[in-house]
């Protein structure tokens, strides 16, 4: 069964004793098409103010239009904040920010322990990490010009797997709605708010699927 990030992100989300706040976002790999995290705050029972949640735990009821996460209200405290795991665009944001402070400049001599604990952190920043919310809005470019803008993005809550991105406002040929595989997506670039595509005009046209 297939589910849009737009019709998840903002759903309340119900515990097996109460409710737990609201989906905040969806976060994948660009790597293996996979959903790795759903954002959930923000509410008293969530410390943090936003937690990460494993999607296996998490049931899309279409019919009833809820969400219900196969746990109890004060497990969610013991799930991992936001910081610990940021997508590209806010790894990106942070970075700049501390650049802004001058946090990024390292001194020399007696701070090589500094410098050691920075490089291990660094090691622990996905590169594939990408959040649903921000790529919605993002220019989709083919090899050859514009396609259009990602509308919204499609998976599979079977697997919470990705299938595709849904293009809108694109070239002639293309209706809105219709959904571009994830195997012609070659990257994300943050600084420009796009997503190129391995593929012409010609080819993503030949390839797109109906909604």
């Amino acid at each position: 069964m297939s589910k849009y990030a737009k019709n998840l992100i903002g759903s309340r989300v119900n515990t097996e004793n109460g409710q737990v706040g609201k989906v905040k976002d969806i976060l994948f790999s660009d790597e293996n098409w996979n959903i790795k995290h759903l954002l959930i705050g923000k509410h008293k029972w969530l410390p943090f103010g936003k937690v990460l949640v494993e999607p296996n735990v998490i049931k899309c009821l279409d019919a009833q239009s809820k969400v219900v996460a196969e746990m109890r209200r004060e497990d969610l405290k013991t799930r991992p904040p936001a910081s610990e795991d940021l997508p590209v665009a806010e790894q990106k944001a942070l970075e700049k920010q501390i650049e802004r402070m001058g946090l990024n400049k390292t001194p020399t001599g007696k701070n090589t322990q500094n410098q050691g604990q920075q490089a291990t952190t660094e090691t622990k920043k996905d590169p594939h990490l990408r959040s649903m919310k921000e790529i919605i809005g993002y220019k989709i470019q083919a090899t050859d010009g514009l396609i259009g803008t990602v509308n919204d993005v499609s998976f599979d809550l079977e697997n919470w797997h990705i299938e595709g991105m849904v293009v809108t406002n694109g070239h002639e040929s293309i209706r809105d709605n219709e959904l571009i595989v994830t195997d012609l997506v070659g990257e994300f670039v943050w600084s420009q708010k796009s997503v190129t595509l391995n593929a012409s005009k010609e080819n993503v046209l030949s390839s797109l699927k109906r909604l």
